[in-house]
């Protein structure tokens, strides 16, 4: 019987200290920056598949290019999803947008 108590003892104290390593270890899935990267692929992704299918990456390096705030890039990503009937929702467009920023623009937020 005294076998059985300990094997339970330490089996419940196993348990507890599993639960608290897996609370104690956050999920790559709910950290600011594991969301962020996966944003910016996702904008990667869509502007591969639908930006350049119009023009190459060079409109954004242009020295004379027309986007120059955050705000005017916000707003021809938006102008590009109408015009070429793309249908891309509004987070991915807040993708999008943020990985051209990123990747190309720097504007400051």
């Amino acid at each position: 019987m005294r076998k059985l108590y300990i094997t339970l003892g330490l089996t419940l104290l196993l348990g507890m200290t599993a639960c608290v390593a897996d609370k104690a270890t956050p999920k790559a899935e709910t950290t600011p920056n594991a969301a962020l990267t996966e944003q910016l692929a996702e904008g990667k992704e869509l502007n591969t598949d639908n930006c350049t299918k119009c023009h190459t990456t060079s409109v954004y390096t242009k020295s004379d290019r027309k986007v120059k705030t955050l705000e005017v890039l916000t707003k021809r990503v938006k102008a590009c999803n109408s015009k070429t009937g793309a249908g891309l929702e509004e987070e991915e467009l807040e993708a999008l947008t943020l990985f051209l920023n990123t990747e190309y623009y720097k504007f400051e937020k």
